[in-house]
């Protein structure tokens, strides 16, 4: 063996460690060649990437933009001199503007693509909701919060459906799962920043809220528009495939909807999102309502039972929001 080559095996194991085995059958093959070091790089599968985004895209579409409005609702009906009607209506400009992109969002997603969906969506939301922390006329806070429902919509159901497409059929109901419930992280970590907000600024402290959700929901944004990939680069080259093979207009033949609004299992889940949405904001009003009753212990900045001494024999409880 040549001084070079036993100069190069020295390298190699230096670099890869003592364990290195060279992919030559004779130790003369290894010769004086040039070496081309491969990158010693962490293999993450991009997955987990498309994963994360979207619990962070979820997080702050549902955790900061819809449930964190009635945790600032009674500040801003004080503050602004809102009446209840003008109230209902903020909430149902919200869920308008959700219940159309909603619908649209999962075409625009197919047709455009999802990175571009959900960045843009993203952008709409923070964009709406630092409008709503400066807005004081109640028409204005109202195309706002429209605006914010058709944004929420738009970066919901795409965030959801794209990691999907990254994980085998066994991983995608965990995947799926783990994203859905950034929902309910986000509400609590709402509630207590919004608590904190509130108490050192006071009645205005719901505008900060606003204003800090909505530059959250900017810098999400640039991460989606970033880091996120449509799809998987095996699953591209597996479409091109298909494409030359079948033709342009088989492999991307339009999606038949009348499909789906024949399967039973689609308007089952619907009817079940619609009850369980239902009860969820009721209660919802029913918590902003009980807040700005004499009835609520104000002194407490948590979400507490007041027993109510007229039941006591009837053990039966007063559910209150404290602020």
């Amino acid at each position: 063996m040549s001084v070079t080559a036993k100069n190069d095996r020295k390298v190699c194991r230096a670099y890869f460690g003592k364990s290195y085995q060279h992919p030559f059958n004779k130790p003369d093959d290894f010769g004086g060649a040039d070496i081309k070091f491969p990158s010693k790089k962490a293999s993450i599968y991009y997955g987990w990437v498309i994963a994360l985004l979207g619990c962070l895209t979820v997080l702050g579409a549902h955790g900061f933009g819809r449930f964190a409005y009635p945790l600032l609702l009674p500040y801003m009906q004080r503050d602004l001199n809102l009446n209840y009607f003008q109230m209902g209506l903020l909430a149902t400009g919200n869920f308008i503007g959700y219940l159309i992109m909603v619908v649209a969002g999962g075409v625009l997603a197919s047709k455009y693509g999802p990175r571009i969906v959900i960045s843009a969506s993203a952008v709409l939301m923070g964009a709406s909701m630092i409008w709503t922390g400066l807005s004081s006329q109640f028409e204005h806070i109202f195309v706002a919060r429209m605006l914010t429902g058709l944004g929420n919509g738009g970066a919901y159901l795409p965030s959801v459906v794209l990691p999907s497409i990254w994980f085998p059929s066994e991983k995608r109901g965990r995947i799926t799962g783990m994203v859905v419930s950034s929902a309910s992280l986000g509400f609590a970590l709402s509630s207590v920043f919004v608590t904190s907000v509130l108490s050192a600024y006071g009645m205005t402290g719901w505008r900060y809220c606003w204003h800090y959700f909505g530059v959250t929901l900017l810098v999400i944004a640039a991460a989606d528009y970033l880091f996120i990939r449509n799809k998987p680069e095996s699953l591209v080259e597996t479409e091109r495939a298909e494409g030359s093979s079948k033709g342009e207009s088989d492999a991307y033949s339009p999606f038949k909807w009348n499909l789906v609004y024949r399967n039973r299992n689609v308007w089952f889940v619907g009817l079940l999102f619609l009850v369980i949405w239902t009860r969820i904001l009721n209660l919802l009003k029913l918590l902003c309502r009980l807040s700005s009753s004499t009835h609520v212990a104000r002194e407490h900045n948590c979400i507490n039972l007041v027993y109510d001494r007229r039941f006591r024999h009837s053990k039966r409880f007063r559910l209150g929001l404290a602020f």
